[in-house]
């Protein structure tokens, strides 16, 4: 059975908001999620991969995506709120936070642990098609290139890159 994405409704810093996986752009998206503060190290090296990832995977977009426990309204931490103003801004690349249920997004991806961020790549549909956790590595670039050239996108699991 394909894993497929949960249904994560995200905001950008100009207050948009779009609810993935219905909202993924393109036929090949990749999804950064980090969940704390310590994942920016992480983060960093995926950013500053980017744009070369970008051009030479033309059908590839991309989501960095912040995730916060979900909180009752009013509690809302100064942490997620600082987050959305202070996001670096990179070609090809969208900046989103969102609210979640953690222990459910975790459950649906199959995530053990929120010590490290992870990068998540989706068709179209939602489908995951290969997961990474931790910063940019090669490795994980090409799989994705390899994924970007092929017209349909057939990943033998999503274990095989972790």
């Amino acid at each position: 059975m394909q894993m497929r994405f949960p249904t994560v409704i995200c905001e950008n810093k100009e207050g948009k908001t779009v609810t993935l996986p219905d909202a993924f752009e393109a036929p090949l998206n990749l999804v950064l999620i980090s969940f704390q503060e310590a994942h920016n190290n992480d983060v960093q090296k995926w950013n500053e991969a980017l744009p070369r990832l970008c051009a030479a995977t033309p059908k590839l977009h991309v989501y960095e995506i912040r995730l916060f426990q979900a909180l009752p309204i009013g509690f809302q931490s100064y942490n997620r709120r600082n987050h959305r103003l202070n996001v670096p801004k990179i070609p090809h690349v969208s900046h989103w936070t969102s609210d979640v249920d953690l222990n459910d997004f975790n459950r649906a991806l199959n995530i053990l642990t929120i010590s490290s961020m992870y990068a998540i790549v989706v068709d179209a549909l939602g489908n995951v098609l290969a997961c990474r956790q931790g910063q940019y590595q090669q490795r994980f670039g090409n799989d994705v290139k390899r994924l970007a050239s092929t017209t349909h996108y057939a990943f033998s699991s999503v274990a095989a890159v972790r």
